[in-house]
């Protein structure tokens, strides 16, 4: 096991904290490790029959639209579901049925979690985004979502990760 001598914040914001661990490793040497600290997120899979609900995000970074499934940070006290109920009414007005597909460690430098949603059953409503959301909600065939995951051309981690995880299901709804 790793043994933690001291651990230094180096930034801090409510979407990221840095932090500089000095760490004394099995054979006794030591080391400095860079560890993240970042809220957990959901991620929804909403489906209808044969299509998949998705929204076209522009992300500030890249300066470019991206093709994703609705998704965003947990906010304090909430749990994975209501998150996904709260991020999936948000980012396309829909409100669900939802089903946990599973979680996972997006990055081996941080303990933060993803939370997978498949989301059916799906009532239209009005969307409620943040002011710094800018957001178009398509909704396009199965098929056709998973061709695009297999020719490089999703670029959203998140998604490709809930859209391989869910490609039997997705695979079943189109037969």
């Amino acid at each position: 096991m790793w043994k933690v001598i001291s651990s230094k914040l180096h930034y801090a914001s409510p979407f990221l904290r840095v932090f500089e661990d000095k760490i004394i490793l099995p054979n006794g040497e030591q080391t400095i490790f860079s560890r993240l600290d970042m809220p957990d997120f959901v991620t929804v899979l909403p489906i209808t029959s044969t299509k998949i609900l998705m929204v076209r995000n522009y992300r500030y970074p890249a300066n470019q639209w991206f093709l994703e499934l609705p998704s965003g940070i947990m906010e304090k006290g909430e749990n994975p579901e209501q998150c996904a109920k709260r991020e999936l009414r948000e980012e396309t007005g829909y409100h669900a049925k939802l089903s946990y597909v599973t979680w996972y460690h997006p990055i081996s430098r941080s303990l933060q979690k993803a939370h997978i949603f498949l989301a059916t059953s799906l009532i239209n409503g009005s969307p409620d985004r943040d002011r710094t959301e800018n957001q178009q909600v398509v909704t396009i065939p199965a098929q056709q979502i998973l061709n695009k995951m297999d020719q490089g051309k999703l670029r959203h981690a998140p998604t490709v990760v809930a859209l391989s995880l869910c490609r039997n299901f997705l695979l079943s709804q189109t037969e």
